[in-house]
């Protein structure tokens, strides 16, 4: 399995954020096998 993970956006509120990830995982035939979004709630 090869994973790749990456930042996608970020929103800046008062006294938080959210950042966005973007996430994929291939087989070992180069074949997509999971594709999402994870968004994470930050404290400043």
């Amino acid at each position: 399995m090869y994973l790749g993970l990456g930042m996608v956006g970020q929103e800046e509120e008062r006294t938080t954020g959210v950042m966005v990830w973007c996430t994929t995982v291939h087989n070992q035939r180069d074949e997509l096998c999971l594709e999402g979004e994870l968004g994470m709630l930050i404290a400043k």
